[in-house]
């Protein structure tokens, strides 16, 4: 039964990868490109924990490249930056909102392995609207 629960899961996460690179409704924003839109200061935990969508935005860049919470437990994630107040296809993939501008949601996100136990990946996604 376990066997299948992780077949079923890394099925899952592919279909989600392999979509959000098609999908028109998925978008992602580049380091670059955030450093442009929301700024350039250095990733803090504690900082981003107590910030606000502006201060959290201006870090996420740094955050990104860091790639500090790549191989990091899931958990972890909610233990170091606090409860996710974002969305991703499922609320067990952390999300942080870091611009709600009407027509203009980011949030940055932290996309499990196939196993939904460690962090594989973080991006910085479009949540809603063109």
């Amino acid at each position: 039964m376990e066997k299948v629960k992780k077949i079923i899961s890394a099925l899952f996460l592919l279909i989600i990868i392999t979509n959000a690179g098609r999908s028109q409704a998925e978008t992602y924003m580049t380091t670059q490109e955030a450093q442009k839109k929301f700024g350039a200061k250095p990733f803090d935990q504690q900082q981003f924990k107590k910030g606000d969508q502006k201060l959290r935005g201006e870090m996420t860049a740094d955050l990104v490249l860091k790639k500090a919470f790549i191989g990091m437990p899931l958990k972890s994630v909610r233990e170091l930056l606090g409860a996710p107040d974002g969305y991703f296809e499922n609320k067990a993939i952390p999300a942080y909102l870091i611009s709600t501008k009407e027509k203009d949601i980011w949030q940055v996100i932290f996309l499990p392995d196939t196993d939904w136990k460690k962090v594989d990946d973080v991006k910085i996604h479009k949540n809603c609207c063109d």
